[in-house]
C-alpha cells in the first residue's frame, strides 16, 4: 500500500497487512501498524503504538512520535542514502525495541531517542554523526554502536538482559549392552554415574552391587564419541548351586566392575570377589566362610557366613560392607550411594541379602536395589533393574522353588550435562574522535559480557 501524501488517522487506527510506503506526514492516528516491509519519507505521529514488521527504509529524516506508547522494530532499519537520514523517536514513557541491527547495510546519519522509556537493542547500530539515548538501554544480544565521528550519549542505566541459566540434560542408558553417547558441540564436561551389574545370589550368600564410579567433572570433547556399556546382573544360582558375577559397565575410559556372585553353602564356589564382593556361604554345624572382596573405590566386601543353619552373609553395598550372619538369622545386604544426578536422589549398587535354611531372619537387601534373602519360610527377590542391586541368596531345600536364589540387578549409565546459558552481551563502541557518555550506571542490575570503547575523544562516566 502506498501513501504518496499526508494521512490523517481522524483518531482512527491503520493497520497494514502487506507493506507499505509513506511519501508524506501521518498524523491524528490511534496505533498504526504494518506487517511487511516499510518506507517511510515524512513524520509519523501517533497517539498510541507503532510496531513495524518487516524491515525499514527511511526515504528521508524521520520523527516516530507516540503519546507514552511503544515503538517496535521487528526487523532492520536503514537508510536510502549512506549517511544521509536521520531518525528520532519521540516515545515519551513508551518503549523502543529494535529486534535487528540498525544502519547495517544502509548507514544512517544520527539516532536520537528522547523519551524516557525503556531501550532494548538486539543487533549492531550503525550511522555516521551521533547517537543519544535518552532512557534505559537493555542489550538483548552482543551489541555494536558505530558512530563515525559523532558521539554517543546514554542519559539513563545500561545493562545486559537477565542472566537465563541454561538447562539440565539428562540421559540414562539403561538397556543391557554396548552403545555410545557424543557430546554435544561446546560441551566439555560432564557429570556421569557408571554403575555395573549386581551379582547374582547364591545358596546362601547373597550377591555382591556392581561397581559403582561417579564422576562430576568428567572431561568430553564436543561432536567425540564415547563407549557406553550396561553390564547385565548375574544369573541366580539353581538348587545348591551358585550364581555368576555381574557384567562391567563402562563410560569412555570409565569401567566398573561386576558385582560378586554370592558363596556357595559347601563354598564350592567361594564366594567371588567384584566391584562389590559376594556375601559368604556357610556349612552346618561350621565353618562359616568368608565374604569376598570389592573393588577399592567402586565397593566394599560382602558378609561372612554363619555355619548352624546354613545362614549366608550379605553382598556388599556401593555404600557399606554386607553384613556378618548370626546365630540370629542371615545377613543384610550392604547399603549402596544416593545420588541426584537424576533429578531424584536415589540409591544404587546396594548388596544381596544372606539366604538361610533355617532361623527367623533373612537377610534383606541394601539399600539401592539389593534383592532380599530366602529361605525358611521366605521367597527370595532378585536385585532391582538399572540399580547394580545384587541378587539375594537362598536356600530351595527349606522352601523349594520360592527360595531359589535370585539375580542381580542389570546396572546403568547416567549422563548430565548442562547447556550454555545466555544473558550476558558486550557492548562496543566506535565512535571515532567523538565523546561517549554514560549518565546512568553500567551493568549495575545486570552485568555486561564486555564494554569495549574505541574513540580518540572523551569517555565519560556519570556525566
Amino acid at each position: 500500500m502506498t501513501f504518496t501524501s499526508t494521512v490523517d488517522g481522524g483518531a482512527s487506527s491503520l493497520a497494514v497487512t502487506g507493506n507499505a510506503s509513506f511519501g508524506g506526514a501521518v498524523t491524528n492516528m490511534t496505533t498504526l501498524s504494518v506487517s511487511g516491509t516499510s518506507t517511510i519519507s515524512a513524520n509519523i505521529t501517533t497517539s498510541s503504538t507503532q510496531a513495524y514488521t518487516g524491515a525499514v527504509t527511511l526515504g528521508a529524516s524521520t520523527t516516530l512520535t507516540t503519546t507514552n506508547s511503544a515503538v517496535t522494530f521487528s526487523s532492520t532499519v536503514n537508510g536510502t542514502t549512506a549517511d544521509t537520514q536521520s531518525l528520532t523517536i519521540a516515545q515519551g514513557s513508551g518503549a523502543v525495541t529494535f529486534s535487528s541491527t540498525v544502519g547495517a547495510t544502509v548507514a544512517l546519519s544520527s539516532l536520537s531517542i528522547s523519551g524516557s522509556g525503556a531501550i532494548t537493542l538486539t543487533g549492531n547500530v550503525t550511522t555516521s554523526g551521533a547517537q543519544s539515548y535518552t532512557g534505559a538501554v537493555t542489550l538483548a544480544a552482543a551489541t555494536t554502536i558505530t558512530s563515525g565521528t559523532g558521539g554517543v550519549s546514554f542519559s539513563s542505566t545500561v545493562n545486559s538482559t537477565a542472566p537465563v541459566a541454561g538447562a539440565a540434560v539428562v540421559t540414562s542408558f539403561t538397556t543391557v549392552g554396548t552403545s555410545s553417547w557424543t557430546a554435544p558441540t561446546g560441551v566439555t564436561a560432564v557429570e556421569v554415574l557408571v554403575v555395573a551389574g549386581g551379582g547374582g545370589g547364591s545358596d546362601e550368600g547373597g550377591g555382591g552391587a556392581g561397581g559403582l564410579t561417579y564422576n562430576s567433572t568428567y572431561s568430553v570433547t564436543g561432536g567425540s564419541a564415547y563407549t557406553v556399556t550396561v553390564g547385565a546382573g548375574g544369573v541366580g544360582g539353581p538348587n545348591n548351586g551358585a550364581g555368576t558375577n555381574g557384567g562391567n559397565s563402562v563410560f569412555g575410559t570409565i569401567t566398573t566392575i561386576g558385582g560378586g556372585a554370592g558363596g556357595q553353602w559347601q563354598n564350592s564356589p567361594a564366594a567371588a570377589s567384584g566391584g562389590s564382593g559376594g556375601g559368604g556361604g556357610s556349612n552346618d554345624p561350621s565353618p562359616a566362610y568368608t565374604g569376598a572382596l570389592g573393588v577399592a573405590g567402586q565397593g566394599n566386601q560382602g558378609g561372612n557366613g554363619y555355619g548352624a543353619g546354613y545362614k549366608g552373609g550379605g553382598g556388599g553395598g556401593a555404600g557399606a560392607s554386607g553384613a556378618n550372619a548370626t546365630s540370629s538369622g542371615a545377613g543384610n545386604g550392604g547399603a549402596g550411594l544416593a545420588y541426584s544426578i537424576s533429578g531424584v536422589s536415589t540409591y544404587y549398587a546396594g548388596g544381596g541379602g544372606g539366604g538361610l535354611y533355617s532361623g527367623a531372619a533373612r537377610g534383606t537387601g541394601g539399600l539401592g536395589g539389593g534383592g532380599n534373602g530366602g529361605g525358611s519360610t521366605f521367597d527370595t527377590t532378585a536385585g532391582t533393574p538399572n540399580t547394580g542391586g545384587g541378587g539375594g541368596g537362598g536356600d530351595t531345600n527349606s522352601r523349594g522353588a520360592g527360595g531359589l536364589p535370585q539375580a542381580g540387578g542389570s546396572g546403568i549409565v547416567i549422563v548430565k550435562y548442562t547447556t550454555a546459558g545466555s544473558g550476558t552481551y558486550g557492548l562496543t563502541i566506535s565512535a571515532g574522535g567523538g565523546n561517549v557518555n554514560f549518565g546512568g550506571a553500567v551493568g549495575a542490575t545486570n552485568a555486561l559480557g564486555a564494554l569495549i570503547v574505541n574513540s580518540t575523544g572523551s569517555t565519560i562516566f556519570g556525566g
